[in-house]
């Protein structure tokens, strides 16, 4: 078995290509397309960044660590979470910037 499993390493390269055989995974995929949506919220969370929403954030960042697992468990955990991460965004995005006061 080890030798198999030397010869998958030896093939690493060609992860994320056109050649990957496994790439075409329907779990693959969804992993994929979970991976750019997590890049989409962190450039969502990263704009609207600010003191006063600290603990907004904070909470929609928990809520992308918990969705863990893979295949069907993944799925699961990212339709009970995604929702809650997307209002979160969407809270945040729709507030006014904060107003900085020079003191004077």
């Amino acid at each position: 078995m080890t030798p198999y499993l030397r010869g998958l390493a030896r093939l690493s390269w060609l992860r994320d290509s056109w050649a990957d055989p496994f790439g075409y995974a329907t779990d693959r995929r969804a992993e994929r397309a979970y991976r750019e949506r997590v890049i989409d919220w962190l450039d969502a969370l990263g704009m609207a960044a600010s003191p006063d929403r600290q603990d907004q954030i904070k909470t929609a960042l928990e809520l992308m660590l918990k969705v863990r697992g893979y295949g069907h468990i993944r799925a699961a955990n990212h339709s009970r979470y995604a929702p809650q991460i997307t209002t979160i965004i969407a809270q945040i995005s729709t507030l006014p910037p904060p107003i900085d006061m020079a003191a004077e």
